[in-house]
């Protein structure tokens, strides 16, 4: 994964590595939403999520009064807390 780009350098590469290893869970993929020609389908030893791992039930209830701050914060003029980029 090239975290720069947020592209997988050689995406046939990806399977050999994991089919080695005792497992890996993969939450975001090349084309979305069709996976269809995802070498990681059908491994038993990979958890493929449809971009949704972050949204557990403590980000469910810790994550919008966190969203609701920044919006309070960004309509009275001020800069949002914990931006990212």
């Amino acid at each position: 994964m090239d975290i720069k780009t947020h592209k997988l350098a050689n995406k046939s590469l990806l399977g050999t590595p994991i089919a080695r290893a005792r497992g890996a869970a993969v939450d975001v993929f090349m084309n979305e939403p069709d996976i269809g020609d995802c070498p990681l389908i059908g491994l038993d030893n990979v958890i493929l999520t449809p971009h949704i791992s972050a949204s557990s039930p403590v980000n469910m209830v810790r994550v919008p009064p966190m969203v609701m701050e920044n919006l309070d914060r960004v309509y009275a003029g001020e800069p949002p807390v914990r931006v990212v980029n």
